[in-house]
Formats: C-alpha cells, sequence, structure tokens
C-alpha cells in the first residue's frame, strides 16, 4: 500500500518534502524531495494517492489534561477552556484536537485556526484527498522504549520524540543541552537517531549520552498513525461523511427550523434582558483590572484579550528583570577571581548558565562558595579537571518568588 506524505515547512507552506512509501518495501530508506506549492498539482496527478498533510511542529503546541472521574462531553467539548491557564493567549484563536485518553489522561495538540483554514485552502484549491493532517513529531519513530529518546532532522532543526505525545523541535548545536532537559522528566538511556545520511550521526554524538544510528524507513513509521494526533477534528474534519448524513435528515432538519421560528419571537423578548446582564458583567469585569491596564481600555474593548496581553508582558519584564538580577550577582563575585575566564552565557526557564574555564581549581571552588555565601541557589555542573585547564558551568536559579 503506497502512503503520500506532504511535510511543509514554516507557516508559509510555500515550501515541503515529500515522499511516497510503499508499506510492501518496509525496509527502503525514505526518499524525502523538496519541492514547492506551484508544483503540487504535478505531484498530485503522479501519485494519485491519499495523502498525510504534515505540519511543522514549531506551529503546533502539544500538552495533556487530567480528566475528571468522569468526564462529560461537555468537557471534552471544551478542552481549551479547561487548559486556558496553559495557553496565554484568546482561546476562540485557537484550534485543539485531542488524542487517545491514557491513564485518566487525554493528549491535546493546539494549533492555530488561521492555519487550519490556511491548510483547508490549500486542500481546495489543489484537490487534495487527505486522510490526515498531523503534527511533525508523528513521524519521529515511537516504540514506547523506557528511557530512550528517538531524533529525526527537520527544515529547521531537530525533532526529539520521548514520549508517546511528547517531543520538542531544537537546533543541533542546543542538542545536548535540551538532552539534559529531558533527562530531568525520564532518564535517558539511549539516543537513538533515524538519519539515512551516517555522515550526520558524527556531529549529533554527545559524550553523556549512548547515541546510535538507525535508518528511516517504512518499518520505523507509525503508518496508522497509531500514536499520533489527527488535527482534522471538529470544524477542520472532513465533511463528505457529514453531507451524506444531512441529506438524510433534511426534512427532520426543515421541521426543527420551523420549531426554532415559532420560538424565535419569546427569544427575542429575552435577548433585551440577557444583552443588559452582559452589559453589567463586563462593567464589572472592567472594574476590576481598571487599574492595571491603560486610558485606552474602556469596557467597549476585548477585556479578555487586553488582560492576556498584560499578562504576557509582565511575564517577559519578570524574565529580564530575574536574568539581569543573576548576572549581576555573578559578575560581582566573579570580579576578584580574574583567572576565571566566560566562555558562555545563557538563560532560559528562570536558570542563568555560565560555562568557564580557569588554569585554578581553587579559584573556582572559591567562586562557587562565594555565589552560595550571597544567597544563591547556584550549582557548579559539568566539572572537567584536567592538568592544564578546569572548565564547568555555573548554574543560578532564580527564586521562585521573582
Amino acid at each position: 500500500m503506497l502512503r503520500f506524505f506532504l511535510r511543509f515547512h514554516d507557516r508559509s507552506f510555500e515550501g515541503f518534502d515529500w515522499c511516497v512509501v510503499d508499506s510492501e518495501l518496509p525496509v527502503e530508506p525514505l526518499n524525502w524531495q523538496k519541492s514547492v506549492i506551484a508544483d503540487l498539482k504535478v505531484l498530485l496527478a503522479q501519485h494519485a494517492v491519499p495523502a498525510v498533510l504534515i505540519i511543522p511542529q514549531q506551529l503546533v503546541y502539544l500538552t495533556e489534561y487530567e480528566l475528571p472521574e468522569k468526564a462529560s462531553r461537555q468537557v471534552l467539548a471544551a478542552i481549551e477552556y479547561q487548559i486556558e491557564d496553559q495557553l496565554a493567549q484568546d482561546t476562540e484563536l485557537l484550534h485543539c484536537a485531542l488524542g487517545e485518553e491514557a491513564d485518566n489522561k487525554i493528549p491535546v495538540a493546539v494549533v492555530e485556526q488561521s492555519i487550519m483554514e490556511d491548510c483547508q485552502s490549500i486542500i481546495g484549491e489543489y484537490g487534495i484527498r487527505v486522510s490526515k493532517i498531523i503534527p511533525e513529531l508523528f513521524i519521529c519513530p515511537w516504540f514506547d522504549g523506557i528511557g530512550e529518546v528517538n531524533l529525526i532532522e527537520s527544515e529547521t532543526g531537530l525533532i526529539l520524540r520521548y514520549g508517546r505525545y511528547q517531543g520538542l523541535q531544537c537546533q543541533p548545536q542546543l542538542l545536548e543541552s535540551m538532552l539534559d532537559l529531558i533527562n530531568r522528566q525520564v532518564s535517558i538511556t539511549q539516543l537513538n537517531c533515524f538519519l539515512n545520511d551516517e555522515t550526520t550521526i558524527e556531529t549529533l554524538k554527545t559524550g553523556q549520552y549512548q547515541t546510535s544510528a538507525r535508518p528511516l524507513n517504512a518499518t520505523s513509521l507509525d503508518l496508522d498513525n497509531l500514536t499520533s494526533i489527527n488535527l482534522q477534528q471538529r470544524q477542520f474534519q472532513p465533511s463528505s461523511n457529514w453531507l451524506k448524513t444531512l441529506d438524510m435528515w433534511k426534512s427532520v432538519a426543515a421541521l426543527i427550523v420551523l420549531t426554532l421560528g415559532l420560538a424565535g419571537f419569546n427569544r427575542m423578548l429575552a435577548l433585551d434582558d440577557m444583552e443588559k446582564e452582559l452589559e453589567a458583567i463586563k462593567t464589572s469585569q472592567y472594574e476590576l483590572i481598571r487599574d492595571y491596564v491603560g486610558p485606552q481600555v474602556t469596557t467597549s474593548s476585548n477585556l479578555k484579550s487586553e488582560f492576556i496581553k498584560l499578562l504576557q508582558t509582565g511575564n517577559s519584564e519578570q524574565q529580564q528583570a530575574d536574568f539581569l538580577s543573576l548576572l549581576l550577582d555573578f559578575s560581582q563575585a566573579r570580579a576578584t577571581f580574574e583567572s576565571i575566564q566566560i566562555v558562555k552565557i545563557s538563560y532560559q526557564q528562570k536558570r542563568l548558565s555560565v560555562d568557564i574555564s580557569s588554569q585554578k581549581l581553587n579559584d573556582v571552588e572559591s567562586l562557587h562558595a562565594a555565589l552560595n555565601a550571597k544567597g544563591l541557589n547556584t550549582k557548579l555542573e559539568r566539572l572537567n579537571i584536567k592538568p592544564e585547564l578546569v572548565s564547568g558551568q555555573f548554574v543560578l536559579e532564580a527564586s521562585s518568588n521573582g
């Protein structure tokens, strides 16, 4: 059986990789070829099989929601509001697709509605027969191996998958740092690189994690997408089956419309009261946030969007303040140790990481003690002691209260 994969590069949907996978030739390496949207009609004519559309991983947010003991359909239908605190965006502009429930948790893939609408436009314009639309993470193999991390290359970097619905995208130069982050969640025993170019594996090997190279072929892929999330859900699901169902229920639908029309007059009488109640609610909401927003925000503004912007601005300013505070403390402590050279500085998730080198081990240890004496939460990691040079990484964490 043949399967046709279209793997888009970025938000523009202009460039993509494509390949045809034959399940009867499972050991043949995948032959990804580059193309552009202008050539799509020719490719579709040459490969008259349903296509799997692959959305770039940087456009998809993966999370999970712990279900109540008895989750109703209403809870699942409004899943975006259950995870609203994670999104920091207007949920009305997002599309949520659900995976299979496991251990009372349900995986959720979140993508902007405009991205899905662009996909629908491309499908309609080029007449694509689509079997599924999936995030890019799910073409990275997964075999439920305990402690294993699987890796594939993408147009914009690397895809790391460390769980059935868990993974991330990173740049090659940040691979070891990303593996360190994953290692805090799951103890990594093996890094499996699914690459058809054997020379690439040498550039990805790390000293800390055991690495193996495997070919990416039909055997590696989950061709039936049993461990993926199909983004074609809700308003973006294929409509053909629904249209057939609607044809069978036309008379019933006409009766329902007539009934609703008769009830419309009574509803109109109630709308005036509802609008007054809504205005009162909006006024109450505005009173709550009035002291935190500028004069440009009024009761007629989208208060929810304005409050989300306020939260995002506050988070950004707090992160900048944490970084500058930690950097200042480190610089002041290091000023008395001239032998210590700074190699690299990075800041992520309230952690300031400073790679250093020195010819004096005593100075490194003294600096560590000085930082701790200042009351900072400081760790000395990846310490490498050689006769001629000492290297390592100081990690300073911002306090939880900012």
